[in-house]
């Protein structure tokens, strides 16, 4: 027992004031633990129904938030208790024979709850704020000829329709354990994930398939040695490489975003967020000069190998047309036709120069740590072996310490 104005109010703080209750109890909350409910249910057996108001909101995303347990409320509706349901409660009345508290509820899923005084999470009320308070939830019966008034909170009882509902939801998607959700807060609050893609930069290495029947048709040496069942766009010494962006790109992952390997791949610091998305805003700038070049320079390229290969193949062709164009020609099939016909066979599987700028681009996602990542086995070792030198106590005070005071 204490006399101070601003306290701790926990479950544990709860259970102990409703146990030596002698009186009354009224309690409204959003959610109650087991510990709450157990003492909840031996003040009914001690003091009568009529002396122990509860009113909470009975739902799944309250005990998602770790406000309380479907559990609890089983234990009450156990023992035929009528608890009130408010729906979107999200504060806490505490009144104990004749000393009350409005108090701040822990949300469990962000922080445990505290135990200790000077870190209060409620404030004790005058007897006089303690009466306006149980007027409100528990109004008196009216006087002959009034009309019955309606509490401002808990107006009607919690149906066994809601609490089915509620159980339902839960088993379709349960709470996840609070302490692992806070350390999952703390990983969020230090890490991201990052990708990092380079697309349709490496035009050297850019082929073009061809059509089977059109292979084996020349005898350009030189053109065979780019022709199997593809062409490549840009002959592999071309000036036109992506080399250096790449070799750029590579070096930042490796000293800002280090891999920890499948499944998880790189994470970045993000308090050096900034500074990598300057970076990558550098190397964007890099790929639009590169962009430029290549329209300077591979825009007549793509025609070009589009007449060779053509030139080549036209005699051939002349001397043996597909069916599709010779159905299609009436008379002789001339050069001209053969020529013009194997143009517009290469023009539909040569991509297009505007098609080759338009994917050219540097893609970067962000995500979260995750509860599962959390779950997945040698995180932290993988983790720890890449940030050698952080001090790894110093991100984990604040969870280590919500767990002392669990334990105190």
């Amino acid at each position: 027992m204490t006399d101070r104005l601003f306290v701790a109010m926990s479950s544990q703080r709860l259970a102990e004031e409703i146990s030596r209750a002698r009186q009354r109890v009224l309690l409204a909350v959003p959610g109650i633990h087991e510990i709450v409910a157990q003492a909840l249910v031996g003040a009914v057996d001690r003091l009568g129904q009529e002396a122990v108001t509860v009113v909470l909101d009975c739902d799944g995303e309250v005990c998602r938030m770790g406000y309380g347990s479907i559990e609890a409320i089983q234990l009450l509706k156990g023992i035929g208790f009528p608890i009130r349901q408010s729906p979107g409660l999200r504060f806490g009345v505490f009144i104990c024979d004749d000393r009350a508290w409005n108090f701040a509820p822990a949300v469990q899923c962000v922080e445990a709850e505290t135990h200790r005084n000077d870190r209060p999470n409620g404030v004790a009320c005058t007897p006089e704020q303690a009466e306006a308070l149980i007027m409100a939830i528990c109004p008196p019966d009216p006087q002959p000829g009034e009309e019955e008034p309606q509490p401002e909170i808990g107006s009607r009882p919690l149906s066994e329709f809601e609490i089915k509902r509620t159980e339902k939801d839960l088993q379709e998607r349960p709470p996840q354990q609070f302490d692992l959700a806070r350390i999952v807060r703390v990983y969020q609050s230090y890490f991201q994930y990052v990708e990092v893609h380079l697309e349709g930069c490496a035009i050297t290495r850019r082929q073009v398939q061809l059509p089977p029947s059109l292979l084996n048709l020349t005898d350009d040496k030189d053109l065979e040695a780019r022709l199997r069942t593809t062409y490549n766009l840009i002959e592999k010494d071309s000036a036109i490489s992506d080399r250096e962006i790449r070799k750029k790109l590579d070096h930042l992952l490796e000293v800002s975003a280090p891999s920890l390997g499948k499944p998880w791949g790189r994470v970045l610091l993000k308090a050096k967020k900034a500074d990598f998305e300057k970076e990558i805003t550098k190397l964007r700038q890099d790929i639009e000069a590169h962009k430029k070049k290549v329209e300077a320079e591979v825009g007549g390229h793509i025609n070009q190998s589009i007449e060779r290969i053509a030139k080549a193949w036209v005699k051939s062709v002349m001397a043996s047309p597909p069916a599709e164009l010779n159905f299609r020609v009436p008379g002789e099939i001339t050069e001209e036709v053969a020529l013009n016909w194997l143009k517009d066979e290469l023009a539909q599987v040569f991509p297009s120069l505007e098609d080759i700028l338009k994917k050219m681009e540097l893609q970067v996602h962000f995500r979260d740590v995750t509860y599962e990542t959390l779950n997945a086995e040698k995180f932290f070792e993988a983790l720890k072996k890449k940030f050698k030198h952080i001090d790894w106590n110093k991100p984990f005070e604040e969870f280590d310490a919500a767990q002392a005071k669990d334990q105190g």
